[in-house]
C-alpha cells in the first residue's frame, strides 16, 4: 500500500452542513465486479477540504454518506483516501479509517521531528478522530434502519388502502421491502389501467421465494462466518446487498487461493 504525506492539521473549523437527507434505493442488490486499485489524486478531488483533512469528521461526512446514497461502488469518490485501496463498504473504508489514524503520526513524526511525547500525543489525538468518525457511521446506520422501517410502513399503508383483493397486513409481515414496493407499483398500474385485470399477488409465489431467500442467506452469512470475515454477531445484523458483495469478494478470495495452490502443486511436480 502506498500512502501520500499529507500536511499535519491538528486543529480545524470545516463548516459542512451535517443534515444532508439521506435516501436509500430499495431495489434489487446490484454486485459490480471492478479491479481495485489506490486512489490517485489525478481520479479528481470530490472535496478539497476533505482531501486536506482525512481525519476531520466535518470534512468527510459527505464521502460517508455515499455508501448509502450511492449503490454504484465505481462511482464513489474518496479524496480522504488518496493512496489507499477503494473501500467496498463501510466497514471496510471505517478499518482504513482505523489504519490511516496509526499512519499519520509517524509521517507526521518525520516530516516534523515529533518527540517520543509528541508522537504519543499525535497518535491519541487522531485516534479520538478515528473514534468520532465509527460514533457517525454507526449514526448514518441508524439513520437507514428508521428511513427503512418508515418506507415500509407507508408502502404497507398504501397496500390496505389501495388493494382490490382480500388481503390482511399479516400477510405482508415476511415480504422484504422490494417485493413491498413492486406489489405497491403493480397496484398503481392495475388502477391507472381498466384494462389490466385486478388480481391478487401469487402468495405461494412469494411464500417459496422469502423461504428461499431465507435459507440463502442463513448459507452465506455462516459461510462469512467460517471464513471469519467478522464476528457472527456483526454478519447475523448484515442487510442482504452487504451479505451478497462480501460473499462475491469470498468466492473470489477462494477462487484466488485455488489457482494458487493448483501452480503451486503444478511447480512442485515439475521439481521432482
Amino acid at each position: 500500500m502506498t500512502t501520500t504525506v499529507e500536511t499535519p492539521v491538528v486543529s480545524t473549523v470545516v463548516s459542512q452542513s451535517s443534515t444532508t437527507a439521506l435516501s436509500f434505493p430499495i431495489s434489487q442488490p446490484k454486485l459490480f465486479s471492478r479491479k481495485r486499485m489506490p486512489i490517485s489524486a489525478e481520479e479528481g478531488i470530490l472535496d478539497p477540504n476533505t482531501a486536506k483533512y482525512p481525519l476531520e469528521l466535518e470534512a468527510i461526512k459527505n464521502e460517508m454518506r455515499q455508501f448509502y446514497t450511492e449503490t454504484d461502488p465505481s462511482k464513489r469518490k474518496f479524496s480522504s483516501l488518496i493512496g489507499y485501496m477503494a473501500p467496498e463498504d463501510m466497514d471496510d473504508y471505517l478499518r482504513i479509517k482505523a489504519r490511516q489514524a496509526k499512519v499519520k503520526p509517524k509521517l507526521d513524526c518525520e516530516s516534523e521531528k515529533l518527540s517520543k511525547e509528541g508522537f504519543a500525543k499525535r497518535l491519541e489525538f487522531y485516534l479520538t478522530k478515528d473514534k468520532q468518525i465509527e460514533e457517525f457511521a454507526q449514526v448514518l446506520e441508524k439513520e437507514k434502519a428508521d428511513q427503512k422501517k418508515k418506507l415500509r410502513k407507508q408502502l404497507l399503508a398504501f397496500i390496505m388502502k389501495a388493494k382490490f383483493y382480500p388481503a390482511e397486513e399479516q400477510q405482508f409481515e415476511e415480504w422484504p421491502l422490494v417485493a413491498l414496493k413492486n406489489e405497491a407499483e403493480r397496484i398503481q398500474k392495475v388502477k391507472n389501467d381498466p384494462a389490466k385485470k385486478k388480481t391478487a399477488p401469487n402468495w405461494s409465489k412469494y411464500k417459496r421465494l422469502i423461504a428461499d431467500l431465507t435459507a440463502e442467506y442463513k448459507r452465506k452469512k455462516r459461510e462469512l462466518v467460517d471464513a471469519n470475515i467478522d464476528t457472527a454477531e456483526a454478519i447475523s445484523k448484515w442487510p442482504r446487498q452487504q451479505t451478497d458483495e462480501a460473499y462475491e469478494r469470498l468466492k473470489s478470495r477462494k477462487t484466488a487461493e485455488s489457482r494458487a495452490a493448483q501452480k503451486r502443486e503444478h511447480m512442485l511436480k515439475l521439481e521432482q
